[in-house]
């Protein structure tokens, strides 16, 4: 990821901040958790000069068509560990309510870094166990 020039680091910080969420959800499995930072908007130009500026994250289109009145939203997501990681470790002096949020993330982040996976005779990850650490981690998500 590109270092953030001062402004940058301000203009992302204050969209997340206002427009996003920075989450941790458990994965399918039960066992393990999903980091993500996302920002949902009607406006494709803002979502558009967030991907301009973070080229790593997805775009995505909800038409809602399902509701008649309501205009198309448009979300910027990131997803990858890695990215997550460099992008909270750039902004959060800037960030104010998601501040919280940001810090738990990165103390996520750096357990899960810590917490290797097993692998069997063939090279294949094996079933995980939870991570009692990154549990307790979730759990304050839920309360921020």
């Amino acid at each position: 990821m590109k270092k953030f020039s001062a402004f940058e680091k301000g203009w992302i910080s204050a969209i997340i901040d206002g427009e996003g969420h920075i989450s941790l959800r458990p994965h399918s499995d039960g066992k393990t958790y999903k980091p993500s930072i996302t920002i949902a908007n009607n406006s494709e130009k803002l979502i558009q000069a967030l991907k301009k500026t973070i080229p790593s994250g997805r775009v995505y289109i909800d038409e809602r068509k399902n509701k008649k009145n309501w205009s198309k939203t448009y979300q910027f997501s990131v997803w990858k560990q890695n990215e997550i990681k460099q992008l909270l470790e750039q902004i959060k002096k800037h960030l104010i309510i998601k501040k919280g949020r940001a810090e738990l993330m990165l103390e996520f982040l750096r357990i899960r870094k810590d917490f290797v996976a097993k692998r069997d005779k063939n090279g294949r990850f094996c079933k995980i166990n939870q991570n009692p650490e990154e549990y307790i981690i979730y759990k304050k998500f839920r309360y921020l």
